[in-house]
């Protein structure tokens, strides 16, 4: 009897430990395929995101071109507003 209320008691110490952490530190979300395994350096990263960019988003483009494509990528597009999130990021 003590040891189930004992194995008990560490399976609910263990769920609550768990779920707290995860409230407090929550995993890193994923970021969009433009923005993945960018160099550690800030100069290189920029450099690297914008031919990415400038390759994903060739100009000229339009509004209804540009919302379509970020829509496919998983942002959640405004298109009242011309306004594009990445939910991940909220």
């Amino acid at each position: 009897m003590v040891r189930k209320i004992l194995f008990w008691s560490l399976g609910l110490l263990t769920v609550i430990f768990v779920g707290g952490y995860l409230l407090l530190f929550p995993p890193l979300p994923i970021p969009p395929e433009t923005a993945r395994d960018l160099p550690s350096n800030f100069a290189e990263a920029d450099e690297e995101f914008g031919r990415r960019v400038a390759a994903a988003y060739p100009l000229p483009l339009t509004v209804n071109d540009l919302a379509a494509r970020l829509d496919e990528q998983g942002f959640s597009v405004e298109t009242a507003t011309n306004y594009a999130i990445c939910p991940n990021y909220i």
